[in-house]
């Protein structure tokens, strides 16, 4: 992908990486105290490693990110799970209009 702003040859780790970085999102979630019924984005999403659990703590998830492979990816993940309480949103977070411009 070539996306302005970003630098040529650089992109996004692979799910290994997220993985051994951040084996277990649930343990991420629970840390920060994400409280159960609330209605959450998890911003800049990638393939849903957070989206699914985030999804089963609270009431409603949109999950927005630029890549749509990787929505397509996090979308799987929630369907595949039973987790019917998510929306997918193809935006660019860095986008004028998502700073209100």
């Amino acid at each position: 992908m070539n996306t302005p702003g970003f630098f040529r040859g650089t992109g996004m780790p692979d799910a290994g990486w997220w993985g051994a970085l951040r084996p277990k999102p649930e343990k991420v979630l629970a840390g920060v105290g994400v409280p159960g019924g609330i209605t959450a984005v998890d911003l800049c999403c990638g393939d849903g490693r957070f989206t699914l659990p985030i999804a089963q703590i609270t009431r409603h998830v949109t999950a927005i990110d630029m890549d749509a492979a990787f929505l397509k990816i996090a979308r799987a993940r929630t369907l595949e799970a039973g987790v019917a309480n998510s929306t997918f949103i193809e935006a660019d977070a860095s986008a004028s209009q998502a700073h209100g411009k």
